[in-house]
């Protein structure tokens, strides 16, 4: 993160989340991954990390960033497919988002993401309350 120049802000209102460690570090490394390499070359990088339990008691990691951000209308659907990219000439291999749905989801959890083309990204992992 260093290397990258980044701003990284954390703000952890649920300390602890019941959830396998690798699983956990594999979603937070996809994360922080996508938002270095689709960070807005313009200004500098700034991650927010963010936990809190919502209304229903499910506990929300929330990483948000202020890279390039996407289309939803046009790519949503698609978004956590099986190497999916959308960023031409930036290329990643498609993976790290359709990993983290699918390990969220093996343990009752979900994904789900807001955007704003030239603003950022929202991404929320949802875990089930206890």
């Amino acid at each position: 993160m260093e290397n990258a120049g980044a701003e990284i802000i954390q703000q952890f209102e649920t300390p602890d989340v019941r959830f396998s460690r690798p699983f956990l570090n594999n979603v937070l490394q996809h994360l922080l991954a996508n938002a270095i390499h689709y960070r807005n070359p313009e200004r500098k990088l700034c991650i927010q990390l963010k936990s809190y339990k919502n209304a229903n008691g499910n506990i929300i990691l929330a990483c948000t960033d202020n890279g390039l951000g996407m289309d939803l209308k046009s790519y949503g659907t698609k978004l956590f497919g099986l190497y999916a990219t959308f960023h031409q000439p930036l290329s990643g291999r498609g993976v790290g988002l359709y990993l983290i749905k699918t390990q969220a989801e093996s343990l009752g959890g979900k994904i789900s993401v807001s955007s704003t083309p030239g603003e950022g990204s929202t991404f929320r992992v949802i875990f089930p309350a206890d």
